[in-house]
């Protein structure tokens, strides 16, 4: 059996990267202008992206940030059947403005990472079902339910493919639906 060995990287990203491994000096390295334009570009449409989604402003606020055909998934009972991004959309429009309005969410971290063209968003959603749509009629509970999205963003800084990472027993629990 082999033994792992576990490093810690630090990287700590301003105009320059310094990338220190643990017990060894740090190192130091300027992102081209293509990479920084990259990052950005890409990073502000997923954060817009994400804004709208969250808003909710349906399709036809988030279809500007979204590649054609953008993929969507989720292990996740209530949207197990949900394929594309734009779906996705349309789900979070009808929840958040029929079954839940006035739903919010607190942002708690979003990062991008250049390697794998993705950006990350962690968040707590708030909503009191209110409205008709859900499995049962209004129970007037409220839902404080973390989940995090994936973005990975194509050569155009499109979304075109995204999951989310949901307990949704635990928020349909709380909202009085199990």
């Amino acid at each position: 059996m082999s033994k792992r060995h576990r490093r810690t990287i630090t990287i700590v990203i301003t105009d320059t990267w310094t990338i220190r491994w643990e017990n060894e000096p740090a190192t130091t390295a300027t992102p081209t202008s293509t990479q920084r334009k990259r990052k950005m570009t890409a990073f502000e449409n997923a954060t817009k992206f994400f804004t709208a989604c969250e808003a909710p402003k349906g399709w036809a606020g988030c279809k500007s940030y979204v590649a054609e055909g953008a993929t969507f998934t989720a292990q996740s009972e209530p949207l197990a059947e949900i394929k594309t991004v734009e779906a996705y959309c349309e789900w979070m429009y009808s929840f958040g403005t029929i079954t839940v309005p006035g739903a919010t969410y607190d942002l708690h971290a979003s990062v991008y990472d250049e390697t794998t063209h993705t950006a990350i968003f962690f968040a707590t959603y708030h909503a009191k079902h209110t409205g008709e749509g859900g499995p049962v009629p209004p129970t007037h509970k409220e839902t404080h339910s973390h989940y995090v999205y994936f973005l990975t963003m194509n050569d155009n800084n499109k979304v075109e493919r995204m999951v989310k990472v949901w307990n949704a027993p635990w928020a349909m629990r709380e909202l009085g639906w199990m």
